[in-house]
């Protein structure tokens, strides 16, 4: 196992612009099959308790639209775990999602929004969304000028009513910045 990797568990998100396919992954505490009232699974919460996968992949999904070209769609997600460290992870649930973005700006070709936070262990969490809408002059965002639709995204990042992590295992903590640039690879895609 590598230092910062997603052991234990991770979700890929797959949706599609109209330029292309792309999957986002996000790594989550441990995954279980019970609660299973969504039919993914549950993870634990930050605080107590567990959440349902679905619950929360659909509001995280939604705050991921509220921030996105309605040319985008999000189309399913997909749970994979690791029965050890040192092993491969493999499926183990999935929902269709059906969720588009709602913003009426043009999704830009291979421009990569980067929503750069710190978990409590001080190390990077980052949220990657491709063929998104960039600020002006792509131009960096800063906390104090997010729109509504960033802060109710980092607000619910920032909560405790989730399972997701960053690679260090660790919750999600500050929001440093929103930056934009154009993905090489995509460019030439």
């Amino acid at each position: 196992m590598t230092q910062y990797g997603l052991y234990p568990a991770f979700i890929k998100v797959n949706y599609h612009s109209p330029f292309g396919n792309h999957t986002m992954t996000i790594p989550t505490l441990s995954w279980s099959d019970t609660p299973n009232v969504g039919g993914a699974g549950s993870l634990p919460q930050w605080d107590s308790g567990m959440i349902d996968v679905d619950d929360m992949m659909t509001t995280y999904v939604d705050l991921l639209g509220d921030i996105m070209s309605d040319s985008i769609m999000f189309d399913d997600y997909v749970v994979f775990v690791y029965d050890d460290p040192d092993g491969l992870p493999h499926p183990v649930a999935g929902k269709a999602l059906g969720i588009p973005g709602v913003l009426t700006d043009d999704a830009v070709r291979a421009c990569s929004g980067t929503l750069n936070m710190r978990t409590t262990g001080f190390n990077p969490f980052k949220v990657v969304l491709l063929d998104a809408v960039p600020s002006v002059n792509f131009q960096d965002i800063l906390p104090g000028s997010f729109t509504a639709g960033q802060t109710a995204l980092i607000n619910f990042l920032l909560g405790n009513d989730h399972g997701l992590a960053g690679r260090d295992g660790n919750q999600p903590y500050q929001a440093i910045s929103i930056t934009y640039n154009i993905n090489d690879k995509l460019k030439r895609r």
